[in-house]
Parts: C-alpha cells; structure tokens; sequence
C-alpha cells in the first residue's frame, strides 16, 4: 500500500491512502494492473495542467501497462472546500483534463464527501481495487494519525511533483513551470486510527455517491 501526500503521486496494485484531504483531490488513474495516484493540491489553472502533464510522465515511464487495461478515473473531495456545490463543471472539466493527459476515453466519476465530515475538516481517503471501479473508503483525519515509523519511499512507484527551479520574472512565467517527479522529500509514513494499531472501521462511500462525469 502507498500514501500519498500532498502533490504526490503512486502506483499500487490494490491500495491507495491519501492522509489530511482538504482543498485537495484524490484522483485515482484505475486499471485492471492496478490504481495510479495523484494527490492534487489546489492551485490556479495553468499549475494544474502543468501537474498533469507530469502525472501522465510518471504513469508512462512506470513499466506498468495501462493504455488498454484502464477501467476509470475518480476524483474524491470533502464537502465543498475545493468546488461549491454549483460547480459541477469546474470539478468535471479538471478530471477531463487528467483523462485528456492520459488519453483516457472511459468512465470518469466524482465523490463529494459530505457525511461524517464537517465543513472545514480535512479527511482520510483511502481507494481499495476491485473491478471496474474500486471501494472508497475514508475517515475525518482528526480522528486519524501517521504511525512514527518510516517506510521505503521506493522512488520507482511514489514520487512528489515539484515545479522546476528556473529563474522567472512575472507570476504567469511562475505558474508555467514545468513539474518534474522526485523522490518524496516528507517522511513516507503510514496511518493509524487514534488510540489503535490499525485504520479501524472506516465509512465506505456508497454507489448512489459516486457522481457520473462521463
């Protein structure tokens, strides 16, 4: 299992958690091989395209094959910290973009939490495969914590996205960077519920949860 911080993104064959999402998403890339992560931080337009340009890198340069074995695309938010409830369109049209970048055709999909997380709260998401489309799970990460033992940050399949250091001059060439993927600068830890060893009983979003994009 990887967990993926805050612009991380991963590959794992069954199990992806994403710690303290906010005004972040979680946006898994699901195939039949496995789930691709990209814990996106909220930025402005140009950013984000940048950061997805970078997250098709990493899934094409993973010797993992994907192209023909991708079944969806999910976005995961809390509440309405990162899109009102009147912006279906803005939250549709970045996980078009992230599809766009992957050539992706197939079934796109969106879960705004709403029960058990309060507005202002950030969450614990986690995304467990099973086929065509995988079982979310997640907890207020108030009630959640990392474990204090560090795991192998293995750079092949978790890396941070991070813009590249040029030297610029105006706020529109800032925003333009590229991103490069590097290995992850933040402790790799897992996640705990409070007062346990493991992630305890998590609340697990329902189908009549999951918003149809496509």
């Amino acid at each position: 299992m990887k967990y993926l911080g805050t612009n991380e993104v991963g590959f794992d064959r069954f199990n992806l958690g994403f710690p303290s999402v906010k005004t972040c998403q979680a946006i898994v890339y699901q195939t039949s091989f496995g789930l691709f992560g990209f814990h996106d931080a909220l930025t402005n337009k140009v950013p984000f395209t940048r950061k997805c340009e970078a997250f098709r890198t990493f899934v094409q340069n993973l010797s993992v094959p994907h192209t023909e074995f991708a079944e969806c695309l999910i976005g995961v938010i809390t509440s309405t910290e990162r899109f009102t409830l009147n912006d279906r369109a803005g939250w549709a049209t970045q996980l078009f973009e992230v599809a766009r970048h992957l050539a992706f055709k197939g079934a796109i999909y969106g879960v705004r939490l709403t029960k058990h997380i309060a507005n202002n709260d950030s969450a614990y998401i986690r995304y467990d495969y099973e086929p065509k489309r995988s079982k979310i799970s997640y907890k207020t990460w108030g009630k959640m914590d990392f474990d204090n033992v560090d795991l192998d940050k293995d750079a092949t399949f978790h890396a941070l996205l991070r813009p590249q250091n040029v030297l610029v001059t105006t706020v529109a060439e800032r925003d333009n960077r590229a991103f490069d993927a590097i290995e992850p600068t933040e402790r790799n830890r897992s996640v705990h519920r409070r007062g346990r060893t493991d992630e305890g009983n998590l609340n697990v979003v329902t189908p009549d949860e999951f918003q149809v994009f496509r």
